[in-house]
């Protein structure tokens, strides 16, 4: 690690390539410490349990590890067909697909559970492990129960990101909630180093889409005294968005009209300001 570190400080890389090499190393270092840290507590769980609730606590973890595979990785491939059918527009068929894939799931997680319950209350665990040890039969059950409810399999990062992908691309303002509180968050949360960018985005496409809605219902309620309100409002939102010219233009077209007294003073003043500024604008250098 220290030579490839050597390597990199010595070649002259772009930005991008000493990212790259940065990252290869450091990946490489957080696998060398994981792997330590298996290898040290297995000598300290050893000491500190015993050895047959050292053994039971392995069994049941690799038994446990095993539920991981009871999705027959229908997830990992349905992830890989929204994918495909999002890039091709073609929402109807990603949702019918998501639902299939979830009723599916859904059947075996309630299988699994119906299989696994009533054989965790009922087994024996001193005649299947061949425990001998007075304490360690005592907390037999509860060290299953706990096991399976710590290990039992939970959505990957992958499944969590392809269950949003046809709410986000929803017209419905209740699919997007449902996007971000049922998938997007828990994959910030559960898995913070997976889909970050993709959250990201995700997150500011909800923001803006929230922001035009927002608008659009302001907009709706917005009711108008006549047209020089109107366009006196119109001019007025040119100016605050940074676009003095259509403002000018908006502005000058208001009629003068007693009725419309109020706004034409207001606009008067508004172009004096816009003047104003353009004329501080070109004495600079």
């Amino acid at each position: 690690m220290i030579s490839a570190l050597r390597s990199l400080r010595e070649m002259r890389l772009s930005g991008r390539g000493r990212k790259f090499g940065l990252f290869f190393v450091s990946s490489i270092g957080s696998r060398g410490v994981g792997i330590a840290c298996q290898l040290l507590q297995v000598p300290i769980a050893l000491k500190a349990m015993g050895a047959e609730a050292f053994g039971l606590w392995m069994t049941l973890s690799s038994f446990t590890y095993l539920l991981n595979f009871a999705d027959l990785g229908v997830g990992v491939g349905v992830q890989n067909k929204l994918a495909e059918m999002l890039g091709f527009n073609e929402e109807r068929k990603a949702r019918a697909l998501f639902n299939s894939a979830f009723a599916f799931l859904l059947a075996i997680g309630l299988g699994l559970a119906l299989l696994l319950i009533p054989a965790t209350l009922l087994f024996n665990p001193e005649r299947i492990f061949g425990l001998k040890e007075a304490s360690v039969i005592a907390q037999a059950h509860e060290a299953v129960v706990a096991m399976l409810l710590w290990f039992w399999p939970r959505p990957s990062a992958g499944e969590l990101y392809a269950s949003a992908q046809p709410l986000l691309e929803s017209d419905n303002p209740a699919d997007w909630d449902k996007a971000w509180d049922d998938y997007l968050e828990p994959l910030s949360t559960k898995y913070p180093g997976e889909y970050a960018e993709e959250v990201r985005v995700a997150k500011a496409k909800l923001s803006d889409r929230r922001k035009l809605r927002r608008a659009i219902d302001d907009g709706a309620k917005i009711e108008f005294s006549g047209d020089g309100e109107r366009l006196y409002a119109r001019g007025l939102a040119f100016a605050q968005v940074g676009d003095g010219d259509e403002a000018e233009r908006t502005w000058k077209a208001l009629p003068s009209k007693s009725g419309d007294e109020r706004w034409w003073k207001l606009a008067q003043i508004g172009l004096a300001e816009l003047a104003e500024r353009k004329k501080s604008r070109e004495k600079r250098p």
